[in-house]
């Protein structure tokens, strides 16, 4: 769930979190073949510099294989602060729904690059892996992220920076012949954030 590169709410809202004034906005949705596209372009009156900002974020998906994805993200605009912010990023999703026969796994690669005027030190991108297998009695995933010191998306978030972040779960379902009992879980899960040096920052597990 993060980082983001792209959050719809920050557009409206000021570096100090005051209402801006849209002043014109256009979005575009379709696709052209196998490629899904989205556009979404903002004008916006500045409350702090009495000027005005442009915000554009624009999203392709192309099909590949059978059940897979390929797509790419670029964003431009700054609603946190004066200096430019660009965003670029790609992203493999894979699916398929005849592993082993007739089980589902997914596996999904991603990168970003962001580029913040005023910003220096060139540790500004972040990347990740997820693997996941979700059946019906048998079910885990696991995955890695690594987000830079200096990575800025100004039209999404990040939760922290400077990290490595490992997560992943496995559960077992039973589901027994009683007719006020529907199904039963039992399995574990957490995640694990350390810094860019591997030093522990916090961990999470459940069971």
């Amino acid at each position: 769930s993060s980082p983001v590169p792209f959050y719809s709410r920050r557009i409206g809202l000021g570096p100090e979190g005051t209402p801006e004034t849209i002043l014109l906005g256009g979005k575009l949705t379709g696709s052209v073949g196998d490629v899904n596209i989205g556009v979404l372009d903002t004008w916006m009156s500045d409350s702090v510099e009495n000027a005005q900002r442009n915000y554009f974020v624009g999203r392709a998906v192309a099909n590949v294989l059978e059940q897979s994805s390929v797509g790419l993200i670029f964003t431009a605009g700054n609603p946190q602060g004066t200096e430019d912010n660009y965003l670029g990023g790609m992203d493999f999703n894979y699916r398929t729904s005849e592993f082993a026969g007739d089980k589902t796994l997914t596996a999904n690669l991603w990168f970003q690059q962001t580029f913040t005027g005023g910003r220096t030190g060139t540790d500004a991108y972040a990347m990740g892996a997820r693997i996941a297998y979700p059946n019906d009695v048998i079910s885990w995933r696991f995955g890695w992220a690594r987000v830079g010191s200096n990575y800025f998306p100004a039209l999404g978030y990040a939760q922290r920076v400077g990290i490595h972040e490992f997560f992943g779960g496995w559960r077992y379902r039973f589901r027994p012949d009683v007719d006020w009992i529907r199904h039963l879980d039992v399995g574990f899960g957490g995640f694990m954030v350390t810094g860019l040096e591997f030093e522990m920052q916090s961990m999470d597990l459940d069971l």
